[in-house]
This record gives C-alpha cells, sequence and structure tokens, in this order.
C-alpha cells in the first residue's frame, strides 16, 4: 500500500496537485435568483465580464456581487437597481421585470 506521502510527491513530480475540499469555494453557488440568471445569460451569449464590466462602466465587483446575490456590497439602492438593469437588457433580460426579481430578493435588506 502506498503511502499518501509518497503519492503527493508523485503527483507534485506529474505536475499535478491534489485538490482538497477547503479549496472548492461553493458559498454562492445555491444563489439562484436574478443574478444568477444574468450570469447564465451572459454565458450564454458568450460574453466575458471583465468586457461587459468596460462596455456598461459599471466597476466589475459590482456586476459579481450582483451575480452572487451579494447585494448589501453593491452601493446605495438607486445605483443598484440602475445596475441591475442595465445588465439585464445587455444580456437580453427584460429590464424591468430584473428590477421586480431583484426588489423581491433584496426586499429583507436596510436601504
Amino acid at each position: 500500500m502506498e503511502s499518501a506521502t509518497n503519492k503527493d510527491n508523485e503527483n507534485r513530480s506529474n505536475g499535478r496537485r491534489r485538490l482538497h475540499l477547503r479549496e472548492v469555494n461553493s458559498e454562492h453557488e445555491a444563489y439562484d435568483g436574478i443574478g444568477a440568471d444574468i450570469r447564465a445569460a451572459r454565458t450564454r451569449n458568450g460574453q466575458n465580464l471583465v468586457d461587459v464590466a468596460n462596455v456598461l462602466r459599471i466597476r466589475i465587483e459590482f456586476l459579481e456581487a450582483l451575480e452572487q446575490g451579494r447585494f448589501t456590497e453593491l452601493p446605495a439602492p438607486v445605483y443598484a437597481v440602475g445596475f441591475i438593469r442595465t445588465y439585464a437588457v445587455s444580456v437580453g433580460i427584460d429590464g424591468d421585470d430584473a428590477i421586480k426579481q431583484f426588489k423581491s430578493e433584496a426586499a429583507g435588506l436596510a436601504a
């Protein structure tokens, strides 16, 4: 039976590295709200997040927060609504519907 240390050394020498569970980040994987819908539409359209951020002139950090449902990381609600509308329309989603869904999801957040 081969020891774990020998197996690790063999993997390193082959250029492979073992993935540990603590390295897998699934913190936002379960989110399935409007941000996930927008991300899915962007991906289907073959759009790169960096390019979208540049075209829309919205900081990439805000687009990532939207896609992952991290609404507390967005600026004032009026800006967040504008970001949602602009981003949704840019990937082919109805802006008004996106805003309704966003407001429903973010209803419990402090304004």
